[in-house]
């Protein structure tokens, strides 16, 4: 797997985890996590914040089924199942 494969699939693990230090060791310091309408984190310190979100139940089951790298640029196919706290 080459370069930036290897970041992506480290920062898949530390979400199936939840390993917040693993997460962030894939991040730069000017990061942006938008989900348009819902939340704008910038930062490492605003990012770690939404690792773990307070509705969740447990860590998500993350499948990556195919990772595609040109550049410095991966597109990951899968899927991310999570449960909700009731």
């Amino acid at each position: 797997m080459n370069g930036q494969k290897q970041i992506v699939e480290k920062y898949m693990d530390g979400f199936r985890a939840s390993d917040h230090d693993k997460i962030r060791s894939c991040l730069t310091d000017d990061v942006v996590w938008e989900m348009p309408g819902v939340y704008l984190h910038r930062g490492k310190p605003s990012f770690d914040k939404e690792i773990e979100h307070l509705h969740a139940d447990g860590h998500p089951g993350i499948t990556i089924t195919r990772l595609v790298e040109e550049g410095n640029i991966v597109i990951a196919e899968g899927a991310v199942k999570a449960k909700i706290k009731a």
